[in-house]
């Protein structure tokens, strides 16, 4: 009986890791590996104390930034955007589920674990948008 089972036993951990390998975390861009393109150093030399640095990854280039987005220093709750412009660090601000950034009035680059509607959005990712209000 018990090699009868092994069989059994063996899809069925297939099953389970394959399910929760392929499993989405709230926020896909987290999802991929980090590359050396996600993570500046200009931006983990000036945030470090802000954002856990394993965690950034570069999302894209929108209203003359790169923008990075990661999770808190202490609290992955906490969500950060990062902004760069012409090599140079701008910003980062971060907030529990999501973050706010303004650039200009009317305009801003928001992130959240929720993703809440409201204002007009240009999607830059599944979770990153700028704001035009």
């Amino acid at each position: 009986m018990t090699h009868a089972l092994r069989p059994a036993l063996a899809l069925l951990a297939v099953i389970a890791l394959t399910v929760t390998g392929c499993a989405s975390t709230a926020m896909p861009e987290f999802d991929r590996v980090q590359v050396p393109a996600d993570r500046p150093e200009v931006v983990v030399e000036s945030s470090a104390d802000e954002l856990n640095a394993a965690s950034l990854r570069y999302i894209g280039a929108a209203e003359d930034y790169d923008i990075y987005l990661a999770r808190g220093a202490e609290d992955d709750g906490v969500l950060c955007l990062s902004l760069v412009r012409d090599g140079g660090w701008e910003s980062t601000s971060c907030g529990l589920h999501g973050v706010f950034v303004g650039i200009r009035p009317g305009v801003a680059i928001a992130t959240s674990s929720d993703r809440l509607g409201g204002e007009m959005r240009e999607m830059i990712t599944d979770s990153v948008w700028i704001s035009r209000k």
